[in-house]
């Protein structure tokens, strides 16, 4: 394999191989380089499946201070926080927090909301075009997301607060009765006295991110795309601009660009370099599982709201995803986390699927920001970008979010504004740019 490229990106979930196909469709030589045996293998194997094209907003909400006390002690909450104690983990959680706790604001909030929504409706056209080019099959269905509410009181505050803000987002939500949640989801008739309303977000997706994943790297591979797997990044060389990477068994690859689609890993490569990308791992979790009865059976995505599990249909199978853990790298599991994920499916489709045989428990870390907008776009090193940070979103953003950075890279007109996403919207703070000199190259 020959040791340079026009492009470099280092990653091969979802958003790096979607980025791969928006590069190559523009004629550039692609390379492809991740740790992993294969693609998808991290947080893009076993996500929840959805692509919430409407249902999209920051997890810094106002009023969120107040559930702290419950998110560290309550181990049922949706989200928790669990201590990180090594004395470098600490820093870093307490700190991500900090950034995190600023956005809870009401203008930080709406700020974030716009951002991230932009970017999925941005991603639905640009995912509804992969199809068209490709026609691969990935379990997809496009029957929208349910989003189900059991409780009176979350009912009324969602519908009072957040359907016409939706609305003038040109979001396609309806509200519904309790009838009419079961005419879209049938089997949630055995449960109708449970049922308060929901809402229907009409243009989200279900699909397997994982088979998607692989099908792109075959199709890309065919038409020349290099990856690269089993390989660790141990540095990014950098002088007066970017230049290349350096893998852990000391091979050097060079480019005229280099995107990090990283993840939670960002960090290592790329606090040496004196960018502080504030992206953090955010345990999630999922359970896949085959349906046994097809009457009892979700069909597209229920989101329960009051525990916050998604509950998504992938041709024959059932996948339960949800619940986050704001913990660090550890990837200790703690099997109360599963039984909420159970819970749920027993509460809304009893019986529906096979839960003593065949069940595929799941754990990954997303990589969240603290305004819960993905980072995308140039760095102050030239030839250096970003596309990372989406958090339960990259399915969802992979799509637009390649496309946008494919027209920077590219000089071509872009249809979002880049500030949004891009680093620098931190402050210069995170971007140490005196760092820079002609000799530097920096290891991990």
């Amino acid at each position: 394999m020959k040791n340079h490229a026009d492009i470099i990106i280092v990653g091969a979930g979802i958003i790096g191989v979607l980025q791969a196909y928006a590069l190559q469709k523009r004629g550039l030589d692609i390379l492809v380089i991740d740790s992993a045996t294969g693609p998808g293998m991290e947080v893009s194997y076993a996500n929840a499946g959805q692509l919430s094209f409407g249902y999209s907003g920051p997890w810094a909400t106002p009023g969120l201070l107040k559930k702290l006390p419950d998110m560290l002690a309550n181990p049922a909450t949706p989200l928790r926080i669990r201590p990180d104690w090594s004395m470098e983990g600490l820093y870093r959680q307490l700190q991500w927090l900090y950034w995190f706790t600023l956005n809870t604001s009401r203008k930080n909030f709406e700020r974030n909301k716009r951002r991230i929504l932009n970017l999925s409706k941005y991603s639905a056209k640009y995912s509804r075009q992969l199809l068209a080019e490709t026609g691969i099959e990935f379990s997809n269905r496009s029957l929208g997301t349910l989003q189900l509410f059991r409780d009176q009181r979350l009912f009324d505050t969602a519908s009072n607060n957040d359907v016409e803000p939706l609305r003038k987002a040109d979001v396609a939500v309806q509200v519904l009765d309790a009838e009419g949640c079961i005419k879209q989801e049938p089997a949630l008739a055995r449960i109708h006295a449970n049922i308060v309303g929901g809402f229907l977000f009409e243009e989200d997706w279900t699909g397997d991110c994982y088979i998607l994943a692989c099908a792109l790297v075959k199709r890309l591979t065919a038409n020349g795309v290099r990856f690269l797997f089993n390989t660790p990044i141990a540095a990014v060389e950098v002088g007066k601009i970017a230049y290349g990477v350096r893998t852990g068994g000391n091979l050097f690859y060079s480019a005229n660009a280099i995107i990090l689609a990283t993840g939670p890993l960002t960090r290592k490569l790329t606090d040496p370099l004196g960018l502080l990308a504030p992206v953090y791992p955010v345990r999630g979790y999922s359970i896949t599982a085959d349906i046994i009865d097809e009457a009892k059976a979700v069909q597209s995505t229920v989101l329960d709201e009051k525990i916050k599990v998604a509950i998504t249909r992938l041709d024959h199978r059932v996948r339960l995803g949800g619940t986050a853990e704001i913990g660090g790298f550890n990837r200790d599991t703690f099997p109360k986390r599963y039984q909420i994920l159970l819970s749920a499916l027993e509460a809304l489709f009893p019986g529906s699927a096979d839960l003593k045989t065949g069940v595929e428990p799941w754990l990954g870390l997303r990589p969240m920001t603290p305004d819960g907008t993905a980072i995308i776009g140039k760095t102050v090193i030239p030839n250096l970008y970003l596309n990372l940070g989406h958090g339960t979103l990259g399915f969802t953003q992979a799509a637009g979010s390649a496309e946008h950075l494919a027209r920077v890279i590219s000089g071509e007109a872009v249809e979002l504004d880049p500030s949004d996403y891009e680093l620098e919207r931190y402050g210069k703070r995170y971007q140490n740019h005196a760092l820079y000199h002609e000799s530097a190259s920096v290891s991990v």
